[in-house]
């Protein structure tokens, strides 16, 4: 697993985010994806990453946390009335604020 986790660091080293799809384009085996995937979920449970998917079967994103002087990239709360950027959507691909207002499933 750790293999997969430099995956998607590696390629959010690049961008903000990422399509999942995009990370198991070249591999057919599917035990890849499946690493890669439980990769993205405990980078999730580490507060790294984000995972969004805008509603069912729709693509899933994968999203770098923003980093913050204050701490909110490795899990902690900023301050009260700090703003939190929210990186813009573009070119189409939704972000983590427009992945919640169209119906989030969460990750």
């Amino acid at each position: 697993m750790e293999d997969k986790i430099v995956l998607i660091l590696d390629a959010l080293r690049e961008s903000t985010r990422v399509e999942f799809s995009g990370l198991l384009s070249g591999f057919k085996d599917k035990m890849h994806g499946v690493m890669t995937f439980l990769a993205g979920l405990e980078l999730t449970r580490r507060r790294i990453l984000l995972l969004r998917q805008a509603r069912p079967f729709s693509e899933l994103w994968i999203y770098r946390r923003p980093e913050d002087p204050t701490g909110a990239a490795n899990g902690e709360r900023p301050p009260e009335g700090e703003p939190v950027e929210n990186e813009p959507a573009g070119g189409g691909h939704p972000s983590p604020a427009d992945a919640d207002e169209e119906g989030d499933t969460g990750a």
